[in-house]
């Protein structure tokens, strides 16, 4: 396709325990909800999606608003926390273990020790 799907991601009521996590995705008239079924595992949130469009997909973005007024918490500090795990099995049965980096834009970027604060031809 020449244009990404896109739409937004919302929680809605389930038979589980939890709600399933929607992302309403469309463009150039095609429209996919895509399910994710949510539990809890090691004392983390997990989702999981069992049918997913038979479409390549090359990137898939996920933008969630955080804090006291969002709908996820992280127990993890996301700004010291190593990547996200995304374990996942094609229709050929190929699987693919990915280790995505959580970006937070409001994360200090770290600087490297560098030349600053050293002083030169002393000591």
């Amino acid at each position: 396709m020449d244009e990404p799907l896109e739409g937004p991601v919302y929680l809605r009521a389930s038979d589980n325990k939890l709600p399933d996590l929607v992302a309403a995705l469309s463009g150039r008239g095609v429209r996919i909800d895509v399910v994710g079924r949510i539990d809890s595992k090691h004392g983390g949130l997990r989702a999981t999606y069992t049918v997913l469009p038979d479409a390549p997909l090359s990137r898939f973005v996920l933008t969630l608003r955080g804090g006291r007024h969002g709908l996820l918490v992280n127990s993890d500090d996301v700004c010291k926390s190593g990547p996200a795990t995304a374990w996942m099995v094609g229709q050929n049965h190929s699987t693919a273990v990915l280790r995505p980096r959580l970006i937070n834009p409001k994360c200090k970027k770290k600087h490297g020790a560098g030349k600053r604060g050293k002083k030169r031809g002393g000591r």
